[in-house]
């Protein structure tokens, strides 16, 4: 198994296409098997020709890829310029199923889990992960995540909104030398390879846990059997000052996806923000669908915050692993980057500083990342999202 990722920027964007290219070509050991491309939004129009141009060089080769606001690869972060970042990977004895999906075409809530790899193309044993690119404006991914935690139960399923655009039709998908401007691309993976997830929310809890006893859907009255108002004004009354100062900025709810857990730190936690609040009525108004006896905790979130949280998670990764990483996909949310940490490059270089200096990573700034928390896939925000490969032991 070899992976190969490069980063090309170019006021032309062919130019930049071609030196891709031929940057992956020299150092490619053979024809890759499965190729991802990400491109900045200056390169929409060029999509197609993108598509055609690595099905000639590689006739045998699998594309997928979409456009996003920013790209990456290589330890290197670009927003704002026309730029594309390939990575190329020779998969022995990996079985590849690319999939492209409409919202209208998927099967109902109430689908059997075999709908589901059916709907993505998948036969026999499940795979070893999925990579989804939904289109924001078209595909809602929460239904398809629902679908294909049923049908491949605990396999990681990770990927990125595709974005960069401010209106339906900005965006675009590919497969192969087809280019779409609404619904979801993708690829399952299976056979000779591990795929495994990183989803780092850039978060840490505050306060204690707590549990819901009283919610209907997204409306959150009680925790500890105290109105949940109170239980927010008490955690905030006992943080420091600069705690205090995260927390009037956004104040989010962390909640524990696995219930037969006992202990909690951060990645545990499916982190939502709170959108609103009844003081009169002590409830709070929550990103996320609540349930009876859940255990939930209040997070808050900086750059620091971020930076230790994707530090530690990558570490622990790192300490686990028995084999090298061959490669990763990174989907990092539009609002981390430069704008989070004042200078580019921060994520990418954690990457490659826990799992390999030279690891070959690509990937690209989205509008939601997806991936795991417990055994289940869900869309975030303010996340980074890192899909590491590596051949089956």
């Amino acid at each position: 198994m070899q992976w190969v990722s490069t980063l090309q920027t170019a006021d032309d964007f062919s130019d930049a296409v071609a030196d891709a290219i031929a940057a992956l070509a020299a150092r490619l050991v053979a024809a890759p098997d499965l190729v991802f491309a990400f491109v900045s939004p200056a390169g929409r129009a060029g999509l197609g020709a993108l598509g055609r141009a690595l099905r000639g060089h590689w006739p045998q080769a699998r594309v997928v890829g979409c456009t996003g606001g920013g790209a990456l690869a290589d330890g290197r972060e670009v927003e704002g310029v026309a730029a594309v970042a390939l990575v190329g990977a020779v998969l022995p004895g990996v079985t590849l199923q690319p999939f492209y999906l409409e919202a209208e075409g998927l099967p109902d809530r109430a689908a059997a889990p075999a709908a589901w790899a059916e709907a993505v193309g998948w036969v026999g044993a499940p795979p070893a992960g999925v990579i989804v690119l939904p289109d924001p404006f078209s595909f809602r991914p929460e239904p398809l995540l629902r679908g294909l935690n049923l049908a491949f139960p605990g396999v990681p399923v990770v990927g990125g909104v595709a974005s960069g655009g401010a209106r339906p039709g900005d965006h675009g998908l590919f497969l192969d030398d087809s280019v779409y401007s609404r619904g979801a691309v993708g690829v399952c993976l299976g056979g000779a390879v591990q795929v495994q997830a990183v989803v780092a929310q850039g978060c840490r809890p505050v306060g204690q846990p707590m549990f819901v006893t009283a919610a209907e859907r997204h409306i959150l009255r009680q925790l500890d059997g105290r109105p949940a108002t109170d239980q927010a004004q008490a955690v905030f009354e006992g943080l420091s000052a600069p705690e205090q100062a995260l927390a009037r900025r956004a104040l989010f709810l962390g909640l524990v996806m696995q219930p037969a857990q006992q202990r909690y730190q951060a990645g545990d936690f499916l982190v939502r923000g709170l959108v609103g609040a009844d003081p009169e009525l002590g409830a709070l108004v929550v990103a996320a669908e609540l349930r009876p006896n859940q255990v939930v905790q209040f997070h808050v979130r900086d750059a620091d915050t971020s930076r230790h949280d994707l530090d530690a998670l990558l570490a622990a990764h790192a300490e686990a692993a028995t084999t090298p990483a061959a490669g990763a996909l990174m989907f990092a949310c539009l609002g981390r980057g430069e704008g989070l940490y004042g200078a580019p490059g921060y994520d990418s270089e954690a990457v490659r500083a826990h799992l390999g200096a030279d690891l070959p990573l690509a990937g690209f700034f989205c509008n939601g990342e997806i991936g795991p928390v417990g055994d289940q896939a869900y869309v975030h925000g303010f996340t980074s999202v890192i899909a590491v490969f590596r051949p089956l032991e």
